[in-house]
This record gives structure tokens, C-alpha cells and sequence, in this order.
């Protein structure tokens, strides 16, 4: 704010500081009626909320040097004052002003104690009106006088708010007790007037200072507050509500409880206890009369006259933040004023009693399924699915800040607590929050555009954590209303799909039925949402299987043409083309990069050689990382990481560090520099044709097939298991301090995954730690504020960011292919076939159509570093041998340790044991053969391979991504079974990824997985 505005506004508020009282006496000494004058009214509210700042900074002066037991006296007396005063002011200015002391009241968790024992008469206590006035107003609305109507007619109020005062009647016709809901005489001028007070003061505030600008949240109220003025709408709000309530209990029983399973949306969790009064039907409805059954019960706000009687408080306000859930996130439709005032427990039957639905909103399917996504994201920490869903509603936010947008929306969701807790919190928020503005002065706005959908719904959370904390619960919001909102995608889901959910009775050989097994005992342990399997023995297809979902909220089947994200299953791609460059004599293994890239030999780069790219080698797993972590979406310009490979310096070349996500375009580079082509024409004209795999296989996907893709999601609770403690939730893991972290177990992927409709995302292996590395837990925000770019790291870190369609659509061959398990068999099956088999090359009879001969072949396999061939006698490797247990000890022993990698291959090792050992000339024994396979994994657990020596492949290919691994570990074990190839001694790209993890840890998605974990911790 400038000089010039700040000196305006003090002088405004000081001269209407005293202009307020000097307005009050005059219009008590004149006896004229602050409600009939708009000007007069307009400048005691403004006189009053100048004299109430001006006291508390005048307090605030006086204080400054003085110990807490000095000063708390001194405002404790203030806030007294000042509470009365205020009550005074609204109850005599009535109106919107009602409205707000009501609000105010419900702060229990914030506010002094003072002013929630002075407002809170607000919510129904006020003043009664002229007894004369009700009579009337029955009179006109139902056309006949209260005395013939009513049997009985209470003269006093049972309550008196701010619209409308409640009268408990005898019903002549019927002999029914009712309550009569009566509204106050004029009413309606007061309220449109203060609206229009409210609509002056927001715009002069916008002009003066753009960053201020409120006119969209007035908009919203200044749209929604008329509706409580008419009580025949408030009756049809009423009905629906209930027939809302009524259905959704009714449909829990016809859910199919293996889907609901599935999605994690168990019927006890969507289960709440409460109604509202019935409307009386045999009195006409009237815009200003409305006549309700009258029920007995207690005040929510009388929290004293609750517990004398026994009733169990914290259930209750289980039971409101449940109904609530509901009416916000499956109907749309709910209350936009739960103060204390609008809740009654029904003294027979401690049950919850909802009141007044004047203040409804209505929510469009648009918004409602947007605030479902939002919550959802929010519970699964997903930052890209969280972005998506605000603008889906129509809040545009910075890019640059989405764990801003995460902290903000999670802060909304967090446990209710008491006054103390809730303060020093919101105390650390505001903190924070001072200092982002001071560390970065010129930071734009965060919120570009505000809908409206978002006032009351972020009023009503207000006001519910109000109501929790002063009935003493503290449960998590998130935890309580995610299941909703899970329930109502899925249901929408359900209405709209025309995609069959049963699986369809096809046949299945012997080895389909066993895997498909595995599967579904994995799908019920929960660690499995969609899986693809495929299985082949040269052209023969001995396995296809597809089963599951293909998202967490998308029940479609997971079909055999289903297309995932894959991850780094799609590195060899791009490797296989630059081996069949080097194959055509284009250029050799041990030529440098900067011989066909010059503009690559800076900064100790020259002598780098196209061998050593293909291999991790290159020592360039940091190039771009810290531009990748400050734009999201850097990654989709293939030119501008192309430069930061070109402008980076290596860290250690010849020493192995996983390239995460710029091997595809350091591969590519070189392609496109040796070739003169694009590099994506020649991985189709090469790969892709040649394969016949173009419909069923992309890296960076085409708009007519967005509706085949996958969701890929992490496996929060697998996450939370990798950290050695029981965890109930991702919030308690966020939560909770003092967590000990064990060592990750060895199987762990490294590359791929899938989450969400939008996109797939991609996270680095996490890194391995000694186990005897143990580290103190600390909070999330400590830990954030404390690490510079950690927020962003565990943005990045999250998968779900390649769910976004713009990175769907880009091409990064390290990370975004998506394929399915059919077309990647296809793929790893014919770089197999190329291998010489039995002393001869059959590469063409065993499918050898991309045309790889064997040398090239055991080149992908064995890399090009022949000092540690299996044959010390200097004869290629053999991918099929015989090994003593020695060895097999040896091999188990460097499984993680020792990364298996060939040229842009991991190789795999099975193990399958002799009926016999088998002796040697030099005495030791054969116990077992081992054979080699030739694949790549991906982040998350998708996985393909060749075994050259059984002619087979197989491919894996899953969206629910687990750090741990078991899910792929477990069906490839199956697979191993069903081709009779022994064991897997180890899951070779996940090793493999994490032994890159270990030697790179500086690498930049390395470093940001662990930052992920010691964020959560």
C-alpha cells in the first residue's frame, strides 16, 4: 500500500472514529431510526470499526514494552469492552451485521473468550420483535389470523436471529406441535441496503488497491444472501436436502461392495445419523411464514446443557462434518450458515437436528465434482490432480507456487483444536507468510482469478471447525470428508460411463488363470489398482492378461489396450536406434559426442563418448535440475534441455549415475546431430513401423487416444510403510515428529509411473541410506521452510505430474512413453531375437524384425566394458551358464550394490537349480544355471524383458506405483514359474536403480526423493 493511500485511510477512519459516536447520539437523542437511513448508517458502521482500530492500536502501543502478565490484564479488559460494544452496535444496526456477529461467535478457535460470550447470543438470542408485528405478518402471508390457525401460539420466542424470529405453536386442524417461522418487518430494505454499504466500501477499497480487490467475493454473497429472505425457497431447499440424505443412505446398500473396496470408500466411513424438522404441508407455503414440526432439543451452542445430559459431543460433530461432506461433495446442495444457532440435539434421541436452510448453495456439477478432485488431491498429495481441480472450478493460480496451493488447501482440511493451538498455528501461517513476501518483493499474484463457488464453502469449513473445537473434538476433516468426495467422483463415474465394470468371462489358458490370480490376491492387499501382463515364446503369446481399474477414480477396466506411462521402460528406444546407427556405420561407440554435437564440448566435455552416454557414464544426471525445479513444465521444451545439456558440466564421467530424465534426450541429441533428423521420425521409422506397435506405443501421446490413458497414483500407504512407523493416514505421517526411518528394502524401482485422468508423472528411485542411518523426523513446514527448493523437489517427486496432459503430450523418451504391455513384449521380444543362439545367428527366424545383429545385440546387454566378462577366456558372455553356489553367493551379494547395466540395458539374472549338482574339473560343483535377461523397469514397477537364451519376453506394465516393489516382484515371480526359468535373484532395474541413486546422490530427482522423505517425515 502507498504513502498516499495509507494517509487517506488514517484520516478516513479517524474522522469517522469520531464521527460514529457523535452519529449514535444523534440518533438516540433525536429518536431517529438507524434503519431508515442509509447515509446515517453508513457512517456508524465506518465510525465504529474506526473507534475499534483505533482502540487496539492505541493497546497495542501501550503494551508493546510490557511483560505477558502486564499486558494480559489490560487486554482482557479490552477485549470485554470492545465485545460489548460490538454486540451493541449489531444488534441495534441488525441486518447483514447479525449475520457477521453470528460468524464471529462460532471462532471459538481463534477469538478471545470475551467476544464469544458476548456474540453469541447473536445466533438466536437477540431482542424479540413486537409481538403485534408477527401477528401481522401471519396475517398477510396466510391470509387468515394467527388465532384461527393455531390452536396455541407461544408468545415468546423460542429464538430470534437475524432474518426471522421462531414461535411454537398447536396446529387447530391437527393438534400438532409446530414452530412458526415468522420473518422480521422490513427486513428485506435493511438487508439490500447493507449490501449495498458492503458493495461501496469493496470497490473503493479495489480502486485504491488492485491487490485488494474483493468485488468476486461480495458478488457471491450479495447472490446467495437474498435467497434466505424467501421461505418457500427454504422449504424446497429443505426437501431436497433430506431426499438428498434419504438416497444416499438407501443407495449404501446397493453399492457393490467389491468396488467400493476397491476405491476405498467403505460404507461405516459414509455412514451419519441425523435429519431435518418436516415441513407441516397443511399450512400454505408463504415467502415470509414457514411452518416446521417442532422438535425438542438442545442448542448446539449450549455445550454445558449437552454434557449434563450425557450427550457424546465429538460424535456429534462426527456427524456434522459427515453431513456436511455429503451435502457439499456427492448432493452439491448444503447449508452455507452452520452457526450453533441452526443445530439442535434431539433430547429422546441425542440425535442431530440440521435448521435453517435459507443460506443454500447450490452447486454446479462443474464445481462440485471440482471440489471432490480438489479434496481428493489434497488427501493424496497431489499437487498436479490439486491444480487441475481449482482451475477446473475456476481459481486460477501461479504455476510457480503450486505447494503453496497444497499447504493452503490441506490448512483448510486440518484437525479442528483448541484456541491455543489453533492461534500459535495460524500465528506460524501468517509468519510464513510475511516472510515469502519479504524473501521475494516482487512476487505476482498468486490468485489470478477467485470463483465464487469457494466464499461459503470456505465460510461453512470455518464455521464447522468452530463448532468442533467447542464440542472438544479434534478429528481430522480430511480424513472424515475424503471418502465422500471419493464416493461421488466414482458415482459419477458409474452414471456417466458406458464402459462395462465387470470383467468379461473370456477364456484364459492355464497361465493366464494362475497370473490372473496373483493379481487379484495383489488387487486385494491393496497393491494393485490396474496391472497388464504379457507373456511370449517367440511368436507364440503364452500370457494376456489385463485386470483392475484404470484409475483411482476411474472403474473403466483395465483393458489389454489400455496405454500407461511406463517411465523409463522406454529408454531403450531411443538406445536401440542410436545402436543401429553405430551398427550402420553412421558413427562408433567410442567417437565423442562432441564429434557430431560441437556445440556439447563445453565445460569438460569433449572426450565424453557415445559409449559412455548409453551407459550412464556421461556424468549429466544433473543437467537442468535447478530449472527443472523451478518450472514444472521445462521438461516438455525438448530445446531447452538440450541446451542444458550442452551448457552443463559433468560430475564424474565413467563413474555410473542414473541419467533420470535427460538420458532420452541425451540419446536423442546425439540421434539428431548424427542424423540430421528428428529424433521421435527416426524412433518411429526405426522402431515403431518396423514393429507394427505405432497404435500401441508413444512417447508423447496424440490427442485421439487420451481416452486409453491410464491414471497412474502412488501408493501412499506403501510410502508410509517405507518408513519403518505406523501411520494411520498421509496426515498423520505429515504430522507426526520424531519418526525413525529405516533402511529401504533392495527392491526398488527406478523410473515410471501413473496416477491420474491428465497425465503421468515421473520420481526419481529413492535413494538407499546405511541402515544405520537413523534421522529425527521434523515437521513438514519446518522442514520446507528450512530447505530451500525442497517444496518444489517434493512437487516434482510426486508422479502425478505426468498425469498432466501438456506432459503427456510432450516428448521425453526417459520418462512419458505410453504403452502397452502387449506392444513393449513386442519390442524387448525382437531386441532378444537378434542374439546368437546355439552357435548361429537365427535372429530372423526368432522375429529379429528391427534388424539388430548379434554383436550389436550383445553390445546392448554387456555394454562395452569387457574386463569383467562372465568368460575369462574373452568369448562374448553367455546368457544361459552354469555357476557354482560361490557364485550365486558372489551375484546375491552385489544385487543393489552393483548396478547391472549394459548399453541402455539392464540385465537380469534368473536362477534355476540343477536337479544334481554337477561337478567341475577343478572340483567345485554347478548347483544351478543362470540365465540373462535384457529389459529396463520403470518408476513405480513396470517392467519388460528379454531372456535371448529361452527366446521369451514379458512385460509388466501397472499404475498403482509402490516404491517397495512387491506387486512386480510377486507376478514376476509367476512368470519365471509359468516359463519354467527358475528365479528372479533380483528385480535387475530396480537394483540397478537404486545402486544409481547411491552413486549420484546429487542427482537432482535422486535428491529431490530423499527431500520427499524427509519432508514427510
Amino acid at each position: 500500500m502507498s504513502w498516499r493511500s495509507v494517509v487517506l485511510l488514517g484520516g478516513n477512519l479517524l474522522a469517522f472514529s469520531l464521527l460514529g459516536p457523535v452519529v449514535s447520539v444523534v440518533l438516540q437523542l433525536f429518536a431517529v431510526n438507524p434503519l431508515q437511513f442509509l447515509l446515517l448508517r453508513r457512517t456508524r458502521v465506518y465510525g465504529e470499526a474506526a473507534a475499534l482500530f483505533f482502540d487496539y492500536r492505541w493497546t497495542r502501543w501501550r503494551t508493546s514494552k510490557m511483560t505477558d502478565e502486564e499486558s494480559q490484564p489490560i487486554w482482557d479488559a479490552l477485549h470485554e469492552k470492545n465485545a460489548k460494544r460490538l454486540y451493541k452496535v449489531m444488534t441495534e444496526l441488525e441486518g447483514i451485521w447479525i449475520k457477521m456477529g453470528q460468524y464471529v461467535s462460532t471462532r471459538v478457535d481463534i477469538l478471545p473468550e470475551a467476544y464469544i460470550t458476548e456474540l453469541k447470543p447473536l445466533q438466536d438470542a437477540l431482542p424479540p420483535r413486537d409481538i403485534a408485528d408477527i401477528r401481522q405478518t401471519i396475517l398477510e402471508e396466510l391470509g387468515s389470523p394467527s388465532e384461527e390457525l393455531f390452536h396455541e401460539f407461544n408468545e415468546k420466542p423460542l429464538a430470534t436471529a437475524s432474518i426471522a424470529q421462531v414461535h411454537k405453536a398447536v396446529l387447530r386442524s391437527t393438534g400438532e406441535n409446530i414452530v412458526v417461522k415468522v420473518q422480521h418487518r422490513n427486513i428485506e430494505r435493511i438487508v439490500m441496503q447493507d449490501l449495498e454499504n458492503m458493495r461501496e466500501v469493496v470497490r473503493i477499497v479495489a480502486e485504491f488497491e488492485k491487490d485488494f480487490d474483493f468485488r468476486v467475493i461480495y458478488d457471491e454473497w450479495a447472490s446467495e444472501l437474498p435467497k434466505e429472505l424467501d421461505f418457500v425457497n427454504e422449504a424446497s431447499n429443505m426437501e431436497t436436502v433430506q431426499r438428498n440424505f434419504e438416497k444416499f443412505t438407501s443407495d449404501l446398500d446397493a453399492r457393490d461392495p467389491k468396488l467400493a473396496e476397491e476405491f476405498e470408500v467403505s460404507s461405516p466411513q459414509l455412514k451419519f445419523d441425523c435429519r431435518l424438522p418436516k415441513i407441516v404441508q397443511s399450512v400454505p407455503r408463504s415467502k415470509k411464514v414457514l411452518c416446521l414440526e417442532f422438535v425438542d432439543g438442545w442448542k448446539l451452542n449450549d455445550v454445558k446443557a449437552l454434557k449434563s445430559n450425557g450427550v457424546d459431543c465429538p460424535k456429534i460433530a462426527g456427524e456434522i462434518c459427515r453431513s456436511y461432506a455429503q451435502q457439499i461433495f456427492h448432493a452439491g446442495v448444503y447449508n452455507g450458515d452452520p452457526h450453533g444457532g441452526n443445530f439442535l440435539v434431539e433430547k429422546s434421541s441425542h440425535r442431530l437436528i440440521l435448521l435453517d436452510f435459507g443460506l443454500t448453495k447450490h452447486l454446479t456439477t462443474t464445481e462440485r465434482r471440482g471440489l471432490s478432485k480438489m479434496l481428493v488431491a489434497a488427501a493424496d498429495l497431489d499437487y498436479i490432480a490439486l491444480l487441475s481441480s481449482l482451475e477446473e472450478i475456476g481459481l486460477k493460480l501461479n504455476i510457480d507456487e503450486p505447494e503453496a496451493s497444497m499447504n493452503v488447501v490441506r490448512f483448510l482440511f486440518r484437525r479442528s483444536k483448541s484456541k491455543e493451538e489453533n492461534q500459535k498455528e495460524m500465528e506460524e501461517m501468517n509468519k510464513k507468510y510475511e516472510e515469502d513476501q519479504a524473501s521475494r518483493p516482487t512476487m505476482r499474484k498468486v490468485v489470478e482469478a477467485f470463483p465464487g463457488c469457494l466464499i461459503l464453502f470456505g465460510r461453512v469449513l470455518n464455521l464447522l471447525r468452530g463448532l468442533s473445537s467447542s464440542l472438544g473434538d479434534t478429528k481430522s476433516y480430511l480424513e472424515i470428508m475424503t471418502p465422500f468426495a471419493r464416493q461421488s467422483l466414482l458415482d459419477d463415474f458409474l452414471r456417466e460411463s458406458a464402459v462395462p465394470l465387470s470383467v468379461s468371462n473370456v477364456s484364459m489358458n492355464a497361465a493366464e488363470t494362475k497370473l490372473r490370480g496373483v493379481i487379484k490376491t495383489l488387487a486385494d492387499q491393496k497393491l494393485v489398482l490396474g496391472m497388464q501382463v504379457f507373456v511370449s515364446r517367440g511368436a507364440e503369446t503364452v500370457a494376456n492378461v489385463s485386470e483392475g481399474f484404470m484409475g483411482p477414480l476411474d472403474p473403466r477396466k483395465y483393458s489389454e489396450d489400455t496405454l500407461t506411462n511406463v517411465f523409463s521402460v522406454t529408454k531403450p528406444f531411443v538406445a536401440v536406434v542410436l545402436h543401429l546407427l553405430v551398427q550402420d556405420g553412421v558413427l562408433k561407440y567410442d567417437d565423442t559426442v562432441s564429434s557430431v554435437w560441437p556445440s556439447f564440448a563445453q565445460k569438460g566435455k569433449e572426450n565424453i563418448t557415445v559409449a559412455q552416454a548409453l551407459s550412464h557414464l556421461a556424468g549429466l544426471q544433473d543437467a537442468g535440475s535447478d530449472e527443472m525445479m523451478g518450472d514444472l513444465f521445462t521438461l516438455t521444451d525438448w530445446s531447452k534441455v538440450m541446451g542444458f545439456l550442452e551448457r552443463a558440466a559433468p560430475k564424474s564421467v565413467g563413474t555410473f549415475g542414473y541419467h533420470y530424465l535427460v538420458y532420452g534426450h541425451l540419446i536423442g541429441g546425439i540421434l539428431e546431430k548424427s542424423s540430421g533428423r528428428a529424433c521421435m521420425d527416426l524412433v518411429n521409422e526405426r522402431v515403431f513401423h518396423p514393429l507394427g506397435i505405432q497404435n500401441d506405443g508413444f512417447i508423447g501421446i496424440s490427442p485421439k487416444v487420451e481416452s486409453r490413458l491410464a491414471s497412474v497414483v502412488m501408493d501412499v500407504k506403501g510410502l508410509i510403510k517405507s518408513f519403518g512407523a505406523n501411520f494411520s493416514s498421509i496426515e498423520d505421517l505429515v504430522s507426526k515428529e520424531g519418526v525413525t526411518l529405516k533402511e529401504e528394502p533392495h527392491v526398488v524401482t527406478n523410473g515410471d509411473a501413473n496416477g491420474v485422468t491428465n497425465g503421468n508423472g515421473h520420481t526419481a528411485p529413492t535413494p538407499s541410506r546405511p541402515a544405520a542411518t537413523t534421522a529425527p523426523a521434523r515437521n513438514l513446514r519446518e522442514r520446507l521452510a528450512s530447505s530451500p527448493g525442497a517444496s518444489q523437489a517434493l512437487v516434482l517427486s510426486n508422479p502425478s505430474i505426468f498425469n498432466h496432459l501438456r506432459i503427456r503430450r510432450a516428448v521425453i523418451p526417459a520418462a512419458n512413453g505410453h504403452f502397452t504391455a502387449n506392444a513393449l513384449a513386442k519390442f524387448y521380444s525382437s531386441v532378444g531375437a537378434a542374439f546368437a543362439v546355439e552357435g548361429g545367428d537365427k535372429g530372423k527366424d526368432r522375429g529379429n524384425v528391427l534388424g539388430i545383429k548379434s554383436k550389436t545385440a550383445e553390445s546392448m546387454m554387456w555394454g562395452f566394458d569387457f574386463a569383467e566378462q562372465w568368460d575369462d577366456k574373452g568369448k562374448a558372455k553367455s546368457a544361459r551358464r552354469l555357476v557354482t553356489e560361490e557364485e550365486l553367493s558372489v551375484l546375491r551379494a552385489s544385487a543393489g550394490v552393483v548396478p547391472a547395466m549394459g548399453g541402455g540395458f539392464f540385465r537380469y539374472h534368473f536362477v534355476k537349480r540343477l536337479p544334481a549338482p554337477k561337478s567341475r574339473p577343478d572340483g567345485a560343483y554347478y548347483v544351478a544355471e543362470l540365465i540373462v535377461g535384457l529389459g529396463h523397469s520403470g518408476f513405480g514397477g513396470s517392467v519388460a524383458m528379454a531372456l535371448p537364451s529361452e527366446n521369451v519376453s514379458f512385460a509388466i506394465v501397472l499404475n498403482k506405483l509402490n516404491l517397495q516393489g512387491k506387486a512386480t516382484q510377486t507376478v514376476m515371480d509367476c512368470i519365471a514359474e509359468i516359463l519354467d526359468v527358475g528365479h528372479p535373484i533380483q528385480y535387475g532395474g530396480v537394483e540397478a536403480g537404486r545402486t544409481a541413486a547411491v552413486s549420484a546422490r546429487a542427482e537432482v530427482f535422486a535428491d529431490m526423493e530423499v527431500r520427499m522423505e524427509e519432508s514427510l517425515e
